[in-house]
């Protein structure tokens, strides 16, 4: 049986707010000249956060029968601003052979709100809110895996539900034209597959790839719409000679959507690769050089607001890096 307890304080305090400019009625107004919250006494951009924590853990396995284990276990974390989340979790385990393994899991978690989603004053972000609640997900999956001596599959089906799920919904009086709600709930499916090869001693290659769906049942947020429904992630690990080191990497983000009411287009697919070659002298001297977004291609991301960031956020093109390490 395993026990934990502790605690920790979250203490977020804004320093300085020096601007030229306040916001009135949902307005951005210029002030003509930098001062302490715009010189004219506006609302901070971000107000201060102070939250104290306490959690404790409760974990058991049991032995079932042959080839059959149980894990069952229980957190609770109290906030001083919002209570106490109790977070349980459950998993049985089934090994017939040395080589299979299948898995059925339950857990649930929660996330507390951010700052930002409490303190925003909307003209940065959307519109803060303090009365929101944690934000809770409850998931069950199942799970398939097969080892050989070099080769490794495994395969995932899941299914989750979102209460009080934390998103944006428009709001006109607010200069990003949104505020964060409680909204809700979300819920969604999909599976997860991946292959592992250990072709050589000095070359490993592996492949993942998800697929998910969202069912958000609400008609006015719907933020989840932007995660992407296929993810392919290929990767290739190198090592021609003892001291050198190669990494390959494709990422393929398809299928991103946008919230009702939303009227530009979908985010368009992306493929990214990625590049490092590492040399290493001894035990304590290395260098790497890396190259990302190999092909330059024009990615971003879908941004939550049509006002603020129209064009979405755009991910840098190719970057190249040297990195010189030394271990002491």
């Amino acid at each position: 049986m395993l026990f934990s307890v502790g605690g920790f304080t979250n203490d977020f305090n804004v320093d300085a707010d020096i601007r030229n400019y306040t916001v009135r009625g949902g307005l951005v107004l210029p002030t003509g000249t930098l001062a302490p919250l715009g010189g004219v006494g506006g609302s901070p951009i971000l107000g201060d956060a102070y939250h104290v924590v306490g959690y404790g853990v409760a974990q058991d396995e049991w032995t079932l029968a042959r080839d059959w284990t149980f894990t069952g276990g229980v957190r609770m974390d109290h906030y001083s601003d919002f209570g106490a989340q109790w977070t349980p979790r459950a998993a049985l385990v089934f090994s017939p052979t040395p080589q299979a393994t299948f898995k059925a899991l339950y857990g649930e978690a929660f996330r507390p709100p951010a700052a930002v989603e409490l303190q925003s004053n909307g003209t940065a972000d959307a519109l803060g809110n303090p009365d929101l609640k944690p934000m809770q997900i409850h998931m069950g999956e199942l799970d398939a895996g097969y080892r050989l001596e070099r080769l490794e599959a495994t395969l995932a089906v899941f299914a989750y539900r979102v209460i009080d799920l934390i998103g944006t919904q428009p709001d006109p009086t607010v200069p990003t034209g949104l505020q964060y709600v409680n909204a809700g709930p979300d819920s969604g499916h999909g599976i997860e597959a991946g292959l592992q090869w250990q072709a050589s001693r000095r070359l490993q290659a592996s492949v993942q790839y998800s697929y998910q769906r969202h069912a958000n049942v609400s008609t006015d947020v719907s933020d989840t719409q932007r995660a992407p429904r296929q993810l392919l992630n290929a990767t290739l690990n190198w090592e021609p000679a003892s001291t050198w080191s190669a990494y390959f990497n494709s990422l393929a983000v398809a299928d991103r959507g946008r919230p009702p009411g939303d009227e530009r287009p979908d985010p368009p697919n992306y493929l990214l690769l990625n590049f490092a070659l590492r040399k290493r002298w001894g035990d304590r001297f290395s260098a790497r050089f890396r190259v990302s977004n190999l092909l330059n291609h024009l990615v971003s991301d879908p941004s939550n607001s049509t006002t603020a960031l129209p064009d979405d956020v755009s991910e840098p093109g190719r970057m190249w890096r040297v990195e010189i390490m030394a271990d002491f």
